[in-house]
């Protein structure tokens, strides 16, 4: 039996956990991040978090949604910094998006139907500002690059830094407060709390480190996403993972697909 999800939901749902909405649950559990009980305050601008070095990258990935019966599982392709594409299976394809630095593109293959338009068509559409910069970012366990790395206080305690942000700004995208958590053995985020002046809350936890290409990529993500209405937990846990390789990015539209009413 199929199940109809409205598709401007599916979309802002999308948008709001950064195109890892509709992805698995991993039966372990996420370690906790210590909170730090007499902190040290150090310097105003603290050191960033490590960033994974690569051309292109391929992940399988199986995904759960709380809330929403949705078990699936697919693949991410990302070209660094130029194209980021994911389908979604579910005994067959269920949807497929392809991301640039200035166009979305989303087909929804079981109610062919198809969405396409820029980051700035999207924000009217939807309320929700993203660009594809946050999106890459955010999938591969690091912070946005989009926003200055200034104005942030640091605090330590028990091997982990607390990054807190009373306010970050970006070009075209939402002004936000912002607390993240790294290790300081791996220098990697661990935790990622971003809170928007809409009342939006987005958390992210990354786990299970895997050594690759010499470099460390969380293998499992937990995303909590909160608003006013609709509170949600998605769990993704990452398979087989290959960098530098070629690949390809196929999106087209199928014969008799409609644009999205929304």
């Amino acid at each position: 039996m199929k199940t109809y999800i409205q598709p401007k939901y599916i979309l802002k749902y999308i948008a709001a956990v950064c195109f890892t909405a509709i992805m698995l649950n991993s039966c372990k559990t996420t370690k906790e991040i210590p909170m730090p009980k007499t902190p040290e305050v150090l310097k105003s601008v603290a050191v960033q978090p490590q960033t994974f070095e690569f051309k292109t990258m391929s992940r399988n990935f199986t995904a759960n949604v709380d809330g929403m019966g949705i078990s699936v599982n697919g693949q991410i392709r990302i070209e660094n910094g130029k194209n980021l594409w994911i389908t979604v299976n579910k005994l067959v394809e269920i949807a497929r998006m392809k991301l640039t630095p200035d166009s979305i593109h989303v087909i929804i293959k079981v109610q062919n139907k198809y969405y396409q338009g820029s980051y700035t068509d999207f924000a009217k559409t939807t309320g929700i500002s993203i660009n594809y910069e946050s999106i890459q970012s955010l999938l591969l366990g690091e912070d946005i690059p989009s926003y200055p790395f200034k104005d942030v206080q640091q605090r330590v305690a028990e091997g982990i830094a607390q990054y807190t942000f009373a306010s970050r700004t970006a070009h075209d995208l939402p002004t936000i407060q912002q607390t993240m958590y790294v290790d300081m053995a791996t220098n990697k985020i661990v935790e990622n709390n971003i809170n928007t002046q809409q009342g939006e809350q987005l958390q992210i936890k990354y786990s299970q480190f895997k050594d690759i290409e010499h470099q460390k990529l969380p293998t499992q993500i937990k995303i909590s996403f909160k608003n006013k209405t609709n509170k949600i937990n998605t769990f993704i846990t990452f398979g087989k993972t290959t960098v530098n390789q070629e690949l390809t990015f196929p999106f087209k539209i199928p014969y008799a697909a409609k644009p999205l009413q929304l």
